[in-house]
């Protein structure tokens, strides 16, 4: 038998918005640093890796309810994603 959902305010529906597209920007991370490492020879492994500790990150959090910390950590998130991405796209130079 499935249990009803409990229906999602707009705030709540906005931060998941919100945290699925920080999660996906770090999955299109993981592309860019399997295109830097093809040569290496151990690409899909090290896009397997990354793609495991992204997930493992984020099911950590999953079950974080104060919006504050959420938006703290959707914060938090961007800005080591943009920190990550200049730096994988320097060592793509």
């Amino acid at each position: 038998m499935r249990t009803v959902k409990e229906a999602l305010s707009l705030k709540r529906f906005m931060l998941r918005s919100e945290v699925l597209k920080l999660y996906r920007n770090y999955m299109k991370i993981g592309r860019l640093i399997e295109e830097l490492n093809k040569d290496a020879g151990s690409s899909k492994e090290l896009r397997k890796e990354w793609v495991d500790w992204v997930r493992c990150e984020f099911r950590l959090r999953k079950d974080v309810d104060d919006e504050l910390t959420i938006k703290t950590l959707i914060g938090h998130g961007t800005r080591q994603l943009d920190e990550l991405e200049r730096s994988v796209r320097i060592a793509n130079s």
